[in-house]
């Protein structure tokens, strides 16, 4: 996707994550959002931390943080990730392309 210079929202949640889930239901899962990330051609990837999985657990730690949440945004071009806040807005969300 990053190769296609299309821009990817990629985080990182948990079943058991009370976080994650506020997050989704506040700011993921908006249709503003949404709106948002399909005129922009976002790809939006997931990552499920619920059962530990080591090898997601490393690239958790790999971007300085002990679990989830993670939100990840790979801007066309740009060499690596933005690391987005714990806590998500709407409004965060939809500004990632401006």
């Amino acid at each position: 996707l990053r190769a296609q210079g299309r821009p990817v929202f990629a985080y990182f949640t948990a079943d058991w994550c009370v976080t994650c889930k506020v997050n989704e239901a506040a700011a993921i899962e908006r249709q503003s959002v949404r709106d948002a990330f399909r005129r922009n051609k976002v790809a939006v990837l997931v990552g499920d931390w619920t059962d530990g999985d080591p090898v997601l657990g490393r690239f958790i730690e790999r971007h300085n943080r002990a679990g989830v949440p993670l939100y990840l945004y790979y801007a066309p071009g740009a060499a690596g990730p933005r690391v987005l806040p714990q806590v998500l807005t709407p409004g965060m969300l939809e500004a990632l392309n401006r």
